[in-house]
């Protein structure tokens, strides 16, 4: 997941060009639309008794990509040092595998085993990050904004607690019917990193593109089964640029 990233970064130095500056600005605020990457997939697990044996399942949770707003400011505190915010939204929508074992109501040590898929697990996340980085003008119409720092994330999206089936005399097969969900969130302190370059086709106002990287170790609560998952990933936005 980081070559992308890296990559991205890549673009954001080259296109900026060998001959760097300290911009007059001070200010820089931008207003993007952007797009989460797909996050990466995480399992939840549970058991309960069932026949006087115990019933488990998995539910694997593929999390697809997000679109989003997010919106920043920085200012220019001290020659290329700069400091700022970022607050990024996105909502996409995801899919989980749920398989289950289950034992058999006549026989015992005899397992049953049935799957089914479950979509529409709409997921929301927040990152609130600080930027802290450098500042720099290019040309005589770019600027570029290079950042790291702590970043507050949450998520919440339903996680899978449970699911019935149907079965039949003799009872050696069950079919998956559906699956019950329940709404979960979580947050946690992670980081962030980040490039951003703008091209002002006024002195005050332009467009530009930023690459980003966040993480942060989130613990979603189902069923009282906790459910870790890395959350974050690279992101990429463009948008209005505005500075004074």
């Amino acid at each position: 997941m980081l070559k992308p990233f890296s990559f991205s970064l890549v673009l954001l130095a080259s296109s900026a060009g060998v001959c760097m500056a300290q911009p007059s600005s001070k200010v820089l605020v931008a207003v993007d639309g952007s797009y989460q990457a797909p996050e990466d997939p995480f399992r939840s697990s549970a058991a309960k008794i069932l026949n006087a044996e115990e019933e488990t399942f998995d539910a694997d949770y593929k999390v697809g990509g997000a679109a989003g707003l997010e919106i920043g400011a920085s200012v220019r505190v001290w020659r290329a040092l700069a400091v700022g915010v970022l607050v990024s939204r996105t909502s996409g929508v995801g899919s989980a595998k749920v398989t289950g074992r289950l034992p058999h109501p006549l026989y015992f040590d005899r397992f049953r085993t049935t799957s089914g898929e479950v979509g529409g697990l709409k997921r929301r996340s927040t990152i609130v990050g600080l930027q802290v980085g450098a500042v720099l003008g290019f040309r005589a119409r770019g600027q570029v904004l290079l950042y790291a720092g702590p970043a507050f994330v949450a998520v919440q999206q339903p996680v899978v607690e449970d699911f019935t089936y149907t079965d039949a005399y003799p009872y050696d097969a069950a079919s998956f019917e559906r699956a019950t969900t329940a709404p979960a969130r979580d947050s946690a302190m992670g980081f962030q990193v980040g490039g951003d370059v703008g091209f002002f086709f006024s002195r005050h106002a332009g467009l530009g593109f930023c690459a980003q990287f966040a993480r942060a170790k989130i613990h979603l609560r189902a069923g009282g089964e906790t459910i870790a998952l890395n959350a974050g990933g690279p992101r990429a936005a463009a948008g209005l640029r505005v500075r004074f």
